[in-house]
């Protein structure tokens, strides 16, 4: 083992941007990464993309990526259409699953789109966008599509807008139970996803805090390097051996959980400086 003769701990800030320009590195790397293996692994032996423009073909055809904002009645239409026209039976039947109720699509589009009551009294028929249609009689008829009340301005284009859409919002995650090839594409999109995210970050972990801290002669990473960062022991001042160093990402990525127990903790963690003309400095070692 080499032995440093002259080592003092290392600056905070240089401990500190180090830390932050790796992470950073770590990042844009994962990122890059990532989309090298979605779009050439996953897509060569996977057909990602198809798959994915599959998706957006049948969102189109449902009309299902309008933005927030915009005036209700573009919500309105879709959702119609999606109640009364696509899955009137299946929507009517999981609602009246889910509430142990025999409500009509009517009904349950009065109830779910228009925020209106289940059952509708005197007190409870209206609020301040809808009403439930009144029969000559008196009674409320929930069968029958709720009257709008009308109203204008500004804010009442706006809360127009937002009943709309919050309706509007959640038939992705409706299609997803009616329609089988939509509900396979979106998990198997899903999944090229995540697994392109979990292996951009597991090389880019590799690489930056173990393969990179090995080939250099102090354990240091790419900036810790930068910075004459470097690993040694703190009793003696030697230089870590290099095996210790796996420790070192391992400690890093479970930190929340050694930390609670100290007793199964073998290594302790040193920064030192050297304040000779090498200026070798030590960062987050543990023994």
């Amino acid at each position: 083992m080499e032995r440093n003769v002259r080592i003092q701990e290392g600056l905070l800030n240089h401990r500190l941007s180090s830390f932050l320009f790796d992470l950073a590195s770590l990042l844009i790397s994962s990122v890059a990464i990532y989309f090298i293996v979605l779009y050439s692994i996953f897509e060569l032996g996977f057909g990602y993309v198809e798959k994915n423009n599959q998706v957006k073909q049948i969102e189109n055809e449902y009309v299902l990526n309008l933005e927030e904002g915009l005036n209700y009645k573009e919500y309105e239409t879709v959702l119609k259409d999606f109640y009364f026209n696509k899955y009137p039976e299946q929507i009517a039947k999981e609602f009246n699953e889910l509430h142990k109720t025999d409500f009509t699509i009517t009904h349950v589009y009065n109830i779910v789109v228009l925020k209106l009551t289940n059952v509708p009294t005197y007190e409870t028929y209206k609020t301040d966008y809808y009403s439930y249609y009144q029969e000559a009689d008196g009674s409320f008829n929930p069968d029958v599509l709720a009257i709008k009340i009308e109203g204008s301005g500004k804010v009442y284009e706006k809360n127009m807008s937002d009943l709309y859409y919050s309706s509007y919002n959640d038939l992705k995650k409706m299609l997803k139970s009616y329609n089988d090839e939509y509900l396979f594409l979106t998990l198997d999109v899903f999944n090229y996803r995540s697994a392109s995210r979990m292996i951009g970050f597991g090389v880019s972990l590799i690489i930056f805090y173990l393969i990179i801290p090995l080939k250099n002669k102090y354990g240091s990473t790419l900036f810790e390097k930068v910075y004459k960062l470097g690993h040694v022991n703190k009793k003696d001042g030697y230089v870590v051996k290099k095996y210790k160093l796996i420790i070192t990402v391992h400690d890093m990525i479970h930190e929340k959980f050694i930390q609670e127990d100290k007793e199964t903790i073998s290594a302790k963690r040193r920064v030192v400086e050297n304040a000779d003309a090498d200026n070798l400095y030590a960062n987050n070692t543990r023994l």
